[in-house]
């Protein structure tokens, strides 16, 4: 875990920790040049540059960062080419069991999700989106890890181009009918919610992940909400 400002604790006997728990592009994973896609090097975007450390940026210098992004990470499938820990509810678990107790978690998840593969259809993404906040309730958990307040993202829609295209075959149309799905579940679950679709898109060209620009831009916006909701715990 991250904090910005270790020496600087404030009146808090604990410091608290925002969780930010998503997939490659939580993870700060590179747009691919199309001559590597074949072959991709995983180039990660540095600390200071990666949204969820401009969010952090955000909080008072008391505030942990713990950063739980996975490439490949789904809402609750598991892939038959990246194996079975893509499963988004079982790292879910993990993650709020190794940095407990979490005060605040964002989830940005649904990318992965709509590869042709998996074959999952938006409502059965939106079906792992609501398992993931049940799992953030569980009993046994909250007393654990406490019940953190959380920030549902909507992943901006990915964009069928490049070289792998093939892999994103009928994706676009899905992950555009993600936003209205999740905004309903942040609703009917009582908490925040943010489309980063109406903030930033993919990086044009390779089509999934983020530049330098919209990693700052969702930053900031995360950061904001961020900011009020730290001010309820």
């Amino acid at each position: 875990m991250i904090a910005r400002n270790a020496n600087a604790k404030g009146s808090r006997t604990t410091m608290p920790t925002y969780l930010a728990f998503g997939d490659s592009n939580t993870h700060g994973t590179k747009p691919v040049p199309e001559e590597e896609e074949l072959s991709p090097s995983f180039a990660r975007w540095p600390y200071g540059t990666r949204w969820s450390s401009i969010a952090h940026n955000a909080l008072a210098d008391d505030w942990m960062l713990a950063e739980e992004g996975l490439p490949g990470r789904t809402t609750r499938f598991s892939d038959p080419i990246m194996g079975a820990h893509m499963d988004g509810q079982t790292g879910l678990k993990i993650a709020l069991m190794t940095h407990a107790p979490v005060a605040l978690i964002s989830i940005m998840l649904g990318t992965n999700d709509v590869k042709a593969r998996l074959g999952a259809q938006p409502d059965d993404i939106a079906a792992g989106i609501c398992s993931l906040i049940d799992i953030l309730r569980d009993p046994e958990l909250v007393a654990r890890a406490g019940e953190p307040q959380l920030l549902l993202i909507a992943p901006p829609p990915v964009q069928v181009t490049g070289i792998r295209a093939a892999e994103w075959l009928g994706s676009a149309e899905k992950s555009r009918a993600l936003a209205p799905l999740f905004e309903q579940i942040a609703g009917a679950y009582n908490v925040e919610f943010l489309d980063a679709g109406q903030i930033i898109s993919v990086a044009p060209g390779e089509g999934i992940h983020f530049t330098e620009d919209s990693h700052r831009a969702l930053g900031q916006a995360v950061g904001a909400k961020l900011a009020q909701m730290a001010g309820r715990c």
